[in-house]
C-alpha cells in the first residue's frame, strides 16, 4: 500500500508540475502553445519509465511474501510429519513405509493405502493414466504433503521424466549431486549406468560441454547420465518417474539394464507405463481407484 501511494503521488506531483510550468511558459511568452503541449506530453510519456521501476518494487515484495509462504508451508510439513512417528521395527528396517495414507486434490486418489517397500528391492508403479502414479511418487519425493497418514522415505534421489541436465561439463552436472565427487566415482557411476563408453567416446570426456536441457546429447544418453548423477549422490532410495518415456526403443532398453544391474545398496521405485519395464522389477504395485493392489492381488 505505501508503494502504491508513493507510485501514485509521484505520477500526480510530475504532471501537476509541468502542466504548471507550461502554463507559466506560455503566459510569460517564454513558451509557445505548442511546445507547452508538448513540455505535459514529454512528462506523460516520462511516467512510463518510471512506473516500470516502480513496478520491481512491486515484484520483489510479491517475491518476499511468496517466500514467507512456501517457507511457512514447509515449517508445517516438517512440523506434521515429525509429530507422526513411525514405529519400525528393527529387524525389518524397510527404506520406505507408507501407513493409512490419504490424499486428493478435488477428490480423493488414495484413501487409506499402506505399503512397505524393503531396502534393495526394485518395485515398479503401474495403472492407467490418471490413476495417481506420479501423485504417489511425488509423495514419496516430498513434494506433496498426504492429507493424513505417514510416508516415509529415507534419503532418496530422483530421475524424472524430463531429464534436467544444464549447460556445464558432464562433470558440473554430475556434481551436483555431490561436489567433493572424483573423477573415479564419476567414472564408476557412469559405468554403473552403462553410459561411460560413450562419453570416453566424446571429444574432451568429462570435460565436454552441454548446451541447456543436455544438448549435444541424444535423450536416452542424458537419462543414463541423470541416472548416474543419482547413483554419484550415494543415496540409498532413487525414485524414477517414467524414466524411458521419451527414448526410443535402444535407449529404453540401456536405461532398463542400468537399473537392472544397480546394486542392492540401491532401492528403486519406478512409475511406469511400459510393460517390458516391469521385467527387471521384483514387485509391482498397481494403482487405480484410489487403491494399491500388489501383483499377488492383495489390495494394500
Amino acid at each position: 500500500m505505501i508503494l502504491f501511494v508513493i507510485d501514485v503521488t509521484f505520477s500526480v506531483a510530475l504532471v501537476t508540475v509541468a502542466a504548471g510550468l507550461a502554463i507559466h511558459g506560455v503566459r510569460a511568452g517564454t513558451l509557445s502553445e505548442g511546445q507547452g503541449i508538448m513540455l505535459l506530453g514529454l512528462s506523460i510519456l516520462l511516467l512510463e519509465p518510471m512506473d516500470q521501476v516502480g513496478a520491481f518494487f512491486y515484484i520483489g515484495m510479491g517475491g518476499l511474501g511468496s517466500q514467507r509462504g512456501i517457507f511457512g508451508f514447509l515449517r508445517g510439513a516438517r512440523a506434521s510429519s515429525s509429530d507422526d512417528s513411525v514405529d519400525v521395527p528393527e529387524s525389518a528396517d524397510p527404506a520406505v513405509v507408507v501407513r493409512d495414507l490419504r490424499f486428493g486434490y478435488d477428490k480423493p486418489i488414495f484413501d487409506g493405502v499402506s505399503f512397505t517397500v524393503a531396502r534393495g528391492a526394485r518395485v515398479a508403479i503401474v495403472g492407467r493414466s490418471g490413476q495417481g502414479k506420479s501423485t504417489l511418487l511425488a509423495l514419496l519425493q516430498g513434494e506433496l504433503v498426504p492429507d493424513s497418514g505417514t510416508v516415509a522415505v529415507g534419503v532418496s534421489a530422483v530421475v524424472r521424466q524430463s531429464t534436467w541436465l544444464f549447460s556445464g561439463t558432464i562433470a558440473d552436472n554430475l556434481r551436483l549431486a555431490r561436489p567433493e565427487a572424483t573423477d573415479a566415482e564419476l567414472w564408476q557411476a557412469l559405468e554403473r549406468a552403462r553410459v561411460a563408453d560413450e562419453v570416453r567416446a566424446l571429444p574432451a570426456g568429462l570435460d565436454t560441454q552441454l548446451g541447456e536441457q543436455g544438448l549435444g546429447l541424444s535423450g536416452g544418453q542424458a537419462q543414463r547420465i541423470s541416472l548416474a548423477r543419482a547413483v554419484v549422490s550415494g543415496r540409498p532410495v532413487i525414485l524414477l518417474d517414467e524414466p524411458t518415456a521419451n527414448v526410443d526403443l535402444r535407449s529404453e532398453s540401456e536405461i532398463l539394464s542400468a537399473i537392472g544391474d544397480l546394486g542392492r545398496e540401491f532401492t528403486v521405485i519406478m512409475a511406469t507405463h511400459r510393460a517390458g519395464a516391469v521385467e527387471h522389477m521384483d514387485r509391482v504395485l498397481h494403482v487405480e481407484g484410489g487403491k494399491i493392489v500388489d501383483v499377488t492381488g492383495e489390495v494394500l
